[in-house]
């Protein structure tokens, strides 16, 4: 079910992406251009971003069957551990196994934390490298013109947002 509003979300964003900048294109021209460049490699980015993540992800999951793993054993041979006084040599290496995952988990939170803030930059990015092309190729902003493009990059956006997430689950 995940999978498929997924799916339907990568099937929406990319035509709605592609009105919004085409709309834009119409209002600033070519200077829209020099913004699908930097849409572009957001783009290749949060993939290559989303790709590592998954990687991650796969590698914490082994991680914590083999820490889970661990906790079973020393459960299972707690009168052998107990009788033997073997509680700090178990605990400490089920803490090394602890250490690994968690340092895993940080990586995974880092990566998302920087495909959430692509999601928000790119489109400032796309805003502000457009409307500087367009004033530096001799364009003259409005105040009309400005804030329908802007309504238009906050569409871009929205979708930006979606797309790492329906790439991820596609991939």
């Amino acid at each position: 079910c995940e999978f498929m509003n997924m799916l339907n979300n990568m099937v929406l964003c990319l035509p709605f992406l592609s009105v919004s900048l085409i709309l834009v294109y119409t209002m600033l021209g070519s200077a829209t251009l020099a913004g699908v460049a930097v849409l572009a490699l957001g783009m290749v980015i949060n993939s290559n971003l989303t790709r590592r993540l998954r990687a991650l992800r796969s590698q914490q999951m082994g991680q914590t069957d083999e820490r889970v793993l661990q906790i079973n054993e020393a459960l299972l041979s707690i009168r052998v551990v107990k009788s033997n006084c073997w509680e700090e040599a178990v605990v400490s290496r089920i803490g090394e196994f602890r250490k690994v995952e968690l340092a895993r988990i940080r990586s995974m939170e880092r990566l998302m934390a920087t495909l959430k803030f692509n999601a928000f930059a790119i489109p400032v990015l796309l805003a502000l490298v457009t409307f500087t092309t367009y004033v530096a190729g001799g364009g003259v902003m409005r105040a009309a013109d400005i804030f329908t493009a802007m309504a238009l990059f906050s569409m871009v956006q929205q979708y930006m947002s979606m797309l790492p997430a329906a790439l991820g689950t596609l991939g």
